[in-house]
């Protein structure tokens, strides 16, 4: 199966969370809860965003 390009901006926010790209990737590529175990890379970019505000702020839930 092919792997999806992620998109610019989540990549981006990814990175800013999680202090470097590396991690970012890591985080994108793996099934996500909040995501209805999709990996955040293979969803739709508005939702990972969204997800990615939450965490920077706390917001388990």
């Amino acid at each position: 199966m092919e792997e999806k390009e992620i998109d610019e901006e989540v990549l981006k926010a990814a990175t800013k969370l999680f202090g470097n790209e590396a991690d970012a990737i890591n985080w994108l590529n793996k099934p996500c809860l909040a995501l209805g175990r999709l990996k955040p890379a293979d969803a739709n970019p508005a939702y990972v965003l969204k997800i990615i505000g939450r965490l920077e702020h706390g917001v388990l839930q």
